[in-house]
């Protein structure tokens, strides 16, 4: 067999896990029948990775296949790195099977890669956990900088501290926003961001 004589067939299971990721759909299927044929199981840790590269990359075919064999189930990093990915359907997917993983990382890489949908959704579904990540918002002007200009997701965010602000402030604590800052604070900001250099 080809694979044999390329030398291809040592580190078979780490190739699947790569393939998962980048490979193309049909490598993927022939790598899995390859395995089967010839008894090979994936270790948790092959697995684990097959799921996070397949989740990263948003290869949802290949992200239910792999739950539908119940492999790669242990990881933690999976939907962490679809939603800051911008691949919201598998992230949406993961969540739905059990995966968790948001926190403050998740939810910045999110907004720094500018996509708006799957920032909007973890604040639907984890906007009231406190390990979710968008009380990094409360912090003030900081948060913008990461957003690296994408306008729909600071203006989005700025939403989203005025309700924070507005929360504690009804529990009686002390908030560092004030109910009139006004999204003008904002795009002076972006201004900002425009005619000087962001790091």
């Amino acid at each position: 067999m080809w694979l044999v004589g390329a030398g291809l067939e040592s580190g078979v299971e780490n190739k699947f896990a790569r393939a998962c990721g980048e490979g193309p759909l049909p490598v993927v299927w022939w790598l899995a029948d390859y395995m089967k044929t010839k008894g090979i199981d994936l270790d948790a840790d092959t697995a684990r990775a097959a799921m996070d590269a397949a989740a990263g990359q948003g290869r949802l075919e290949v992200v239910k296949w792999l739950i539908e064999r119940d492999l790669g189930r242990g990881t933690t990093v999976a939907f962490h790195v679809a939603a800051m990915g911008g691949h919201l359907e598998v992230a949406r997917y993961l969540h739905a099977q059990g995966f968790t993983g948001c926190h403050l990382g998740t939810v910045q890489m999110a907004a720094s890669g500018g996509h708006l949908s799957v920032v909007q959704w973890l604040w639907e579904v984890f906007g009231g956990d406190l390990d979710a990540g968008f009380h990094f918002a409360e912090e003030g002007v900081p948060w913008v900088s990461p957003c690296r200009g994408h306008l729909e997701v600071v203006q989005y965010l700025h939403t989203i501290i005025l309700l924070l602000a507005e929360k504690k402030r009804e529990r009686g604590e002390i908030s560092h926003h004030s109910s009139e800052i006004e999204m003008d604070d904002v795009l002076y900001l972006l201004k900002l961001r425009d005619t000087t250099k962001w790091t």
